[in-house]
């Protein structure tokens, strides 16, 4: 997790910074233009990628099911972690 967050901070503090220098040094419109392709060009490789996702259809209610993870975090407690930090 610590590693995502440190990727995502360091994406949006470069991209940031590339794009106020874009706009200072060549204009408003290629600040705006280049961002705005670059989310056209994403756009397009999650619709074209999407047909690969695996989709499970949705079976009863969501309520039953926190109501399931609740009943469950309040039963086990109580309960001791293990030794192995994989388990």
């Amino acid at each position: 997790p610590g590693r995502y967050f440190f990727s995502m901070g360091l994406a949006s503090l470069s991209a940031l910074t590339i794009v106020v220098y874009i706009q200072d040094n060549m204009g408003w419109g290629w600040g705006l233009g280049i961002p705005s392709i670059a989310m056209l060009i994403s756009i397009i490789a999650f619709v074209l990628g999407s047909p690969l996702y695996k989709t499970v259809k949705p079976e009863g209610s969501p309520l039953v099911r926190l109501a399931q993870v609740i009943a469950a975090a309040v039963k086990k407690r109580n309960k001791a972690l293990p030794e192995d930090p994989k388990l």
